[in-house]
């Protein structure tokens, strides 16, 4: 789900605008080594959990074909080719 905002003037139905998405990928991006990355990486996760900039207002049921006489399903993208009698 990708997480950004508009900010407050586009925001649809009063959602808060927050600025620092952008700013922040940038900055992951440009960042000299791993634990940059990650401490950017943590401040986005902190932001998401405290400012929420997106709400997810769907559920995603996946269908699966589990039964005992089926192995190998072909990849995670759940299609019903490929798959083996057990």
């Amino acid at each position: 789900m990708p997480i950004g905002s508009p900010g407050a003037s586009a925001s649809a139905f009063g959602w808060p605008g927050v600025p620092w998405p952008d700013a922040s990928r940038e900055a992951s991006v440009d960042a000299p080594d791993l634990a940059a990355q990650r401490a950017i990486a943590a401040d986005i996760q902190r932001t998401v959990l405290d400012d929420a900039p997106c709400l997810p207002t769907r559920q995603y049921v996946a269908d699966t074909a589990d039964r005992n006489t089926i192995t190998e399903p072909a990849s995670e993208f759940l299609a019903f080719w490929g798959g083996r009698p057990a």
